[in-house]
């Protein structure tokens, strides 16, 4: 009896397992074994890749310092960086009148801090034509009065040496020598020597080869021409008149000791911030190539905008800080100035060169050139009948005054339109 009652007291006590609770349990050891094999397996793994890294770094270390690979003459070292080897690379462009010899490109990175060694250059800039070394037409240096800076003067014996073909860029080049020229050979543009230069170091052109000349496609003169009018540069276009079979027929039909085999190219346009207008532009603004002639306080002005061909004639009799002048300059903004080259007075220079707008100065030499006197003998050619309205009713004034001032800017500035070729477009179609 006392056997039975303890058996069933401990029966009565004895509860069976919950089932659910005994597989959470087995489910959580299976997941502690699993995470403590995950973490074996994750530092087998760390300290593998770091014996494989140390290996590589020895054996990085090993062949760095055993092997040594054989010396071999490096190039010369690149005009803008001396230190770096310039890899060599076959031509995108043809060369056309050029040899094949030296038909690479030599890829510099643009460095502003670099100058360009002249000596890395299998034909460089002659020492006549560096800048400091430059005289005008007439031999005059740049401190003469009278020294006109768009022209160059060549040596006969010079030309002499030249092939025909940079015998014809020279000549050329000799009458626009403050410009960029862009020299049209076939489907390309090339510039030269000091220009190539300004087109390596702003635009970020190739050499091509060892010679000082850089260029661009013909398709692509709009972009790179319109960047470098913006940053300030004058460009001449100097482009080809006949093509090829034009030239081979031309050839035929002069006589045999006179045979020119190259293809007529002349200066055909003149591109500068105050001229240059892109129509493919929709934020063109309207911009202003301003002349002016002053004496003292007194100061004459000629403004044109060349997207509507208007020209503007102003006069100021301005106080000693000029502060008329100043507030027209701020509420104009003019893209370009053309003055007199020894004569201008520093005062007016300076508040044009420090004015928000940033503006390009042409200089213009000659006394002749803002005489107004020869303005209304060339003015005959444009208006042979009779001026336009406002025109003359400048032209009918007192040759004193106001008048004096007025019509000396306008001269200087048919003077300007001359040399850039827009004389005949602008005045034929001027509004006053």
């Amino acid at each position: 009896d006392i056997f039975q009652n303890e058996a069933v007291s401990s029966l009565d006590n004895f509860k069976l397992p919950n089932k659910s609770s005994s597989r959470a349990n087995t489910r959580n050891t299976k997941e502690e074994k699993d995470n403590k094999t995950n973490k074996k397996q994750v530092k087998t793994k760390k300290e593998k890749s770091k014996t494989f890294t140390k290996d590589i770094f020895n054996t990085h270390n090993m062949i760095t310092t055993s092997y040594q690979p054989p010396k071999k003459e490096s190039p010369p070292p690149s005009p803008h960086t001396p230190e770096f080897s310039p890899s060599v690379s076959p031509p995108n462009e043809p060369i056309d009148d050029f040899n094949n010899d030296d038909d690479i490109y030599i890829n510099i990175q643009k460095e502003e801090s670099n100058m360009i060694d002249y000596d890395d250059f299998s034909d460089k800039t002659p020492t006549w034509a560096l800048p400091e070394n430059a005289r005008d037409a007439e031999g005059r240096d740049p401190d003469h009065p009278e020294y006109d800076p768009s022209t160059l003067f060549v040596p006969p014996e010079a030309l002499k040496t030249f092939t025909p073909l940079m015998k014809q860029y020279w000549e050329i080049k000799s009458k626009n020598f403050d410009k960029i020229v862009m020299f049209r050979i076939g489907e390309f543009y090339r510039m030269f020597y000091e220009d190539a230069i300004i087109c390596h170091k702003e635009l970020d052109f190739n050499w091509l080869g060892t010679k000082m000349i850089t260029g661009l496609p013909v398709r692509s003169f709009q972009k790179y021409s319109r960047e470098l009018v913006e940053r300030g540069y004058r460009i001449c276009v100097a482009d080809q008149l006949e093509n090829r079979k034009a030239a081979e027929r031309r050839m035929k039909n002069q006589s045999q000791g006179s045979k020119d085999k190259l293809v007529i190219r002349k200066a055909s346009r003149y591109l500068s911030k105050g001229s240059y207008i892109d129509r493919n532009d929709p934020g063109h603004e309207p911009k202003y190539l301003l002349s002016i002639k002053s004496y003292k306080n007194k100061i004459g002005l000629t403004f044109l905008e060349i997207g509507y061909n208007i020209i503007t004639f102003a006069w100021l009799e301005d106080d000693e800080s000029f502060s008329f002048f100043q507030t027209l300059i701020a509420q104009i903004r003019p893209a370009e100035i053309v003055h007199e080259s020894r004569h201008s007075d520093p005062k007016i220079l300076n508040i044009l060169k420090y004015s928000v707008s940033c503006p390009v100065f042409s200089p213009i030499s000659g006394t002749q050139s803002w005489n107004p006197q020869t303005l209304q003998e060339s003015l005959q050619k444009y208006y042979p009948e009779e001026c336009p309205e406002n025109l003359q009713f400048i032209l009918d004034q007192d040759q004193e005054g106001s008048k004096k001032f007025i019509l000396s800017s306008f001269a200087g500035l048919v003077t300007y339109l001359k040399q850039i070729l827009l004389a005949d477009q602008v005045l034929t179609t001027a509004r006053y």
